[in-house]
């Protein structure tokens, strides 16, 4: 049950996700379980936790617990990723990328997807890194993204990620470097 969790721990979403899945036809039937984790959330990111701040966004996103807006979930992501929450970052790039609660602007989309690639791989989240990095494939080259992916591209853990994930596209990995450098696929 949710209210057991730490409302600061990454596996805080999925936990509410699930709340919420069980009980997707009636929300109301989950109300004040979602109130409850708004409210410890908010506590939580409050205090400056960072992954209390990225729940928070989510709850602001979704409307758990409390009406959705665009700007809270925003302002919330934001801070997080400013304390390098990876998930944060990317969110908050992703709101950049598509004007949700913020003005688009898409050097700072790619900023901070950027940073959320790096932070992804760091902490060892490869189907997210390579998704990041995926967002650069139809952009400017970017040489820190190159030589990211470089390094990725040796690592058997991405080459078991691509090879299970992009099945149906066995090239997807010749692809996407092509893609990173700006290159056109040879015919």
């Amino acid at each position: 049950m949710v209210k057991t969790m730490d409302y600061g721990d990454k596996q805080y979403f999925i936990a509410l996700r699930g709340i919420v899945e069980e009980k997707e036809d009636d929300r109301e039937d989950c109300a004040k379980e979602l109130r409850e984790s708004f409210e410890a959330a908010q506590k939580a990111a409050e205090s400056g936790n960072a992954a209390g701040q990225y729940n928070l966004g989510m709850h602001y996103d979704y409307g758990f617990g409390v009406e959705e807006s665009d700007e809270e979930a925003f302002k919330w992501y934001e801070k997080a990723a400013m304390q390098g929450h990876s998930d944060g970052m990317h969110c908050t790039a992703w709101a950049y990328g598509h004007g949700r609660g913020v003005a688009p602007d898409m050097e700072k989309f790619y900023e901070w997807e950027k940073k959320a690639a790096f932070a992804y791989y760091a902490e060892g989240q490869i189907d997210s890194a390579v998704h990041a990095v995926d967002c650069f494939a139809d952009a400017p080259p970017d040489v820190e993204v190159i030589a990211l992916f470089s390094q990725m591209r040796n690592d058997s853990r991405v080459q078991e990620y691509a090879a299970k994930r992009y099945s149906a596209t066995p090239t997807f990995l010749d692809d996407l470097e092509r893609r990173l450098k700006g290159e056109k696929k040879p015919s």
